[in-house]
């Protein structure tokens, strides 16, 4: 079981601070006796967050029953029974929130006057929603996706198929439609259109203008998004749909095969490594654009600057390491970020996850990556406003 997280409620993680915040991150296990698991690793990350806090007690005390909410999941078994490849929990005086997600998360506790959310930044940037739209002579659907969840989307004006949408040509263009096992060339077709035309290169001048009829429909729905756009039908309509598209963030890569019978999960299922490599492509783009722009613009590789630079709104744009946590504290007093001696974690919290918040807050950018693939093979690289 998956529970659904969105922009807001990273936001809504983000501007919860200046109090006790605690967040637990596991990994877990989703089916079979290792269900059993769950609870047991829970409760040792239950006793290391309990003995942090009563190590470094923040500035107010904390209520009395701030661990009883925690310590009542450990004995929800339909909970641990219903889980998905990660769990995140953030409790902080008067409020708790669990999300189970489809993301290993590694064993993490963190005590700070702010939630721990870098994790979820990571993930959430895989929540790209995108739309698959399956092509058919027979049938339209359009699939709005992202890594969690799938939506048949019904739009107005949008033909039903071909046959639907030609039904009101000229008289002396009228199609007959019939389906059967004819042939376009050398490939089997679902349907063939007689005319009284050239037959081939009539047949595509038909396909044409119902692809257009569908394009015209589907670019008043989506407007001026900018979510992908995959198309799923047999090799020869693909290209067919492309002369006639006009949405700038259709991919070039299809998902090849008639798609009339295919669920909505087996289209998102089909087109999700598109869009992870469409992703992939995205962070080389943002490294590159990073490397141009740091010959001319102020930036820094030092987390502490980094840290201290965005508390004050000056990062543009944060490349950081996904997989590492800086620990230190930043002096608001002092105005100046401190990693902790050694690598300490008392009393501390990680530095980097400190300057994406802010980064974020003050409408900058964030985009972790794999410590090999952060400019310099650096813990952070940063550009400046100024």
């Amino acid at each position: 079981m998956e529970d659904l997280f969105t922009k807001p409620d990273l936001e809504a993680l983000m501007s919860k601070q200046r109090s006790a915040c605690l967040s637990m991150f596991m990994p877990a296990v989703q089916a079979g006796q290792e269900v059993r698991q769950n609870p047991t690793r829970f409760k040792n990350l239950l006793t290391s967050a309990e003995r942090l806090l009563s190590e470094n007690p923040g500035p107010t005390p904390l209520p009395k029953d701030f661990f009883g909410p925690l310590r009542a999941l450990t004995h929800d078994n339909l909970f641990w029974s219903n889980q998905s490849r990660g769990l995140a929990i953030f409790r902080s005086p008067g409020m708790i929130r669990t999300y189970r997600l489809p993301a290993p998360f590694r064993e993490l506790v963190i005590a700070a006057d702010h939630f721990h959310v870098k994790p979820l930044i990571s993930f959430l940037r895989r929540l790209q929603k995108f739309y698959v739209l399956a092509l058919s002579m027979k049938e339209v659907r359009l699939m709005e996706c992202s890594l969690q969840q799938v939506l048949e989307v019904n739009i107005p004006d949008m033909p039903g198929s071909m046959e639907e949408a030609l039904r009101y040509d000229e008289p002396q263009n009228r199609l007959q439609f019939r389906t059967g096992t004819d042939r376009i060339g050398d490939k089997p077709s679902a349907a063939i259109f007689h005319s009284h035309g050239t037959g081939l290169e009539e047949t595509k001048d038909d396909i044409l203008r119902y692809f257009k009829l569908v394009n015209k429909a589907l670019e008043q729905f989506l407007q001026q998004g900018k979510d992908p756009l995959i198309l799923a039908g047999v090799d020869y309509l693909l290209p067919i749909y492309e002369e006639a598209n006009t949405y700038p963030h259709l991919q070039k890569v299809g998902i090849p095969g008639n798609p009339e019978g295919w669920t909505p999960e087996e289209l998102k299922k089909q087109a999700w490594p598109k869009i992870e490599r469409l992703l992939s492509e995205r962070a080389a783009s943002a490294i590159s654009d990073y490397e141009e722009k740091a010959v001319r613009l102020p930036g820094s590789k030092d987390v502490r600057e980094i840290a201290a630079s965005a508390y004050h709104a000056r990062v543009d744009s944060l490349l950081l390491s996904e997989d590492e946590e800086v620990w230190g504290v930043f002096d608001r007093e002092k105005d100046e970020a401190k990693v902790s001696p050694g690598g300490s974690r008392m009393g501390s919290y990680d530095l980097l996850n400190f300057a994406a918040i802010y980064t974020l807050a003050n409408g900058g950018t964030v985009i972790p990556l794999p410590r090999a693939r952060v400019p310099g093979r650096a813990q952070a690289a940063a550009l400046f406003r100024y």
